[in-house]
């Protein structure tokens, strides 16, 4: 994430500037994620909102990801492959600008 604002910044993607604010949002586990990025990288943050977040987290909590499989999977099998093929475009494309 420091990464992407970083870039977005530089680049002036769609007219950002230095002068815009970031502000993390997250609830649940991307709430902590959003509150430990705000202490990580306090100079690419105006704030942070960590709605419920958790404060007891687990390392590689696969619980999530079966849930986030059956609740998809209730629209049709496609549902959950859509979703892996997300995942693994998004990784491929972090992978590919990180290698840069």
């Amino acid at each position: 994430m420091g990464y992407f604002i970083e870039e977005i910044k530089k680049n002036r993607f769609h007219g950002v500037t230095d002068a815009n604010k970031w502000i993390t949002i997250g609830g649940s586990y991307p709430g902590a994620l959003s509150a430990w990025f705000r202490t990580k990288y306090p100079h690419l943050t105006a704030g942070a909102v960590a709605s419920s977040a958790v404060i007891l987290a687990v390392e590689d909590f696969r619980d999530f990801d079966e849930q986030i499989f059956l609740s998809a999977n209730k629209s049709g099998e496609f549902c959950p492959q859509a979703i892996r093929n997300l995942t693994e475009y998004a990784e491929n494309q972090t992978l590919t600008e990180a290698l840069r």
